[in-house]
């Protein structure tokens, strides 16, 4: 049996300060083929991270299919981690394993990439009318607990590239403070990387951004706890979608360069300056290491509450610094 497929993964990012994430996105779409026969698989994928001294790993949570055939060359399916959903029948001349090698491959071409551990783990089903299935990735954390989380894509024209800087961030009191510290997480999308950089890529680098200044905005940037970002091929620009969102909100400062917010209606308009001029030549990179700061107007968001949010802004990739020359 002959099976390509290729992942159109959704950007997924870590979210509260225990390290266990409801989805944030959408559905994606992977183009499956079998035997000839093309078909779409569309999901959500939420996922856990889990963190000690030593190491972090990303559970890439379950991914539920609900699969049927409206004909013999279409495969649809409808994922519902957040609601209720109709399942449709499994039909019985659908092979699992067939699917479970699609992705096995795909992954295995991934951890190839990245020179880490991949490994694929379908669970046994629930119901007749659907199955699970489960990635499990991990990467040895560095000496200052950064650990790079990614999935890749390569064919004739590139590599696509979805990857998450991950830390966690104790909270840090203050009580004569009344900025808000979220520990949340920004997240960044369609980054375009040449593909000689990519490929000269490894877990351990960083990667540094030139952001443009934005009138207005009255505040510095330090990118804190999670970014994930998709690259594209493309002439060096990207551009990208944060968003930042709280379980267990606290009070608290951080030191040196940092994130502040303010909320009108929901609204979250960002602030944001160049990095050059936050640190001058680049000689210190920005590394996700601080939570994010933000500086609310009036009375403190109540504990738990998410706060989203979204914009679009351009940013030129600096360079890729070797983490063993990171200063310390």
């Amino acid at each position: 049996m002959n099976v390509t497929t290729s992942l159109d993964l959704p950007r997924i990012s870590a979210s509260d300060a225990r390290w266990h994430s409801e989805l944030f996105g959408v559905s994606r779409r992977i183009p499956i083929t079998i035997d000839g026969e093309s078909f779409q698989l569309s999901f959500h994928q939420p996922y856990e991270c889990r963190t000690n001294t030593t190491d972090i790993a990303l559970v890439c949570g379950e991914i539920t299919f609900a699969i049927s055939f409206p004909t013999p060359h279409e495969l649809s399916s409808c994922i519902r981690l957040l609601e209720d959903s109709d399942w449709s029948a499994l039909p019985g001349a659908l092979q699992l394993a067939a699917l479970e090698a699609a992705f096995s491959d795909t992954l295995d071409t991934l951890g190839n990439h990245l020179g880490r551990s991949v490994r694929f783990e379908p669970l046994p089903s629930r119901e007749q009318a659907n199955f699970t299935c489960q990635f499990r990735m991990t990467i040895k954390a560095t000496n200052w607990n950064q650990t790079v989380v990614a999935e890749v894509l390569t064919d004739d024209s590139g590599i696509d590239l979805l990857m998450h800087f991950v830390r966690k961030i104790p909270p840090v009191r203050n009580r004569d403070c009344a900025d808000i510290v979220l520990p949340g997480f920004i997240e960044i999308g369609a980054i375009t990387l040449p593909i000689a950089d990519f490929r000269s890529l490894k877990p351990s680098d960083i990667i540094l951004l030139d952001l443009p200044r934005e009138p207005g905005f009255d505040a510095i940037v330090r990118f804190g706890l999670s970014i994930s970002w998709h690259v594209t091929l493309d002439d060096g620009f990207v551009t990208f979608q944060k968003r930042v969102a709280a379980d267990g909100v606290s009070q608290g400062a951080f030191a040196g360069p940092r994130i502040a917010l303010t909320f009108q209606d929901g609204e979250v308009p960002v602030p944001l300056d160049e990095l050059a001029t936050i640190i001058p030549g680049m000689e210190t990179p920005i590394l996700p290491t601080d939570g994010i700061l933000v500086r609310a107007q009036g009375q403190p968001f109540a504990r738990g509450e998410i706060v989203p949010f979204k914009k679009q802004v351009g940013i030129r990739l600096r360079s890729i610094i070797p983490n063993h020359l990171i200063p310390r």
